[in-house]
């Protein structure tokens, strides 16, 4: 597999470019660190960030799963369009 594949070939499979797929990873990072730092003030001080995690991980469950279907209904569009 040549290097340029190795960085296209996932993003391909979830209907992404390369860079689509390197900024939506990028936020998901961002958010899951500025959750992880609220988790550890929480733990030494449970009144701070009392639902900062939890809210976090099911806002970017829904958005992991929108954008998954969103994949899953273009991958079927274009297998329509293929087959006509």
């Amino acid at each position: 597999m040549g290097l340029s594949k190795r960085f296209t070939s996932h993003p391909a499979t979830v209907g992404e470019t390369y860079g689509a797929h390197f900024k939506f990873a990028m936020k998901v990072a961002a958010a899951l660190m500025k959750s992880g730092l609220a988790c550890l003030a929480h733990a030494i001080y449970p009144p701070f960030f009392t639902e900062t995690a939890s809210r976090t991980i099911k806002n970017l469950s829904i958005e992991i799963e929108e954008r998954s279907s969103a994949s899953d209904a273009s991958h079927v569009l274009v297998a329509d369009s293929l087959a006509s």
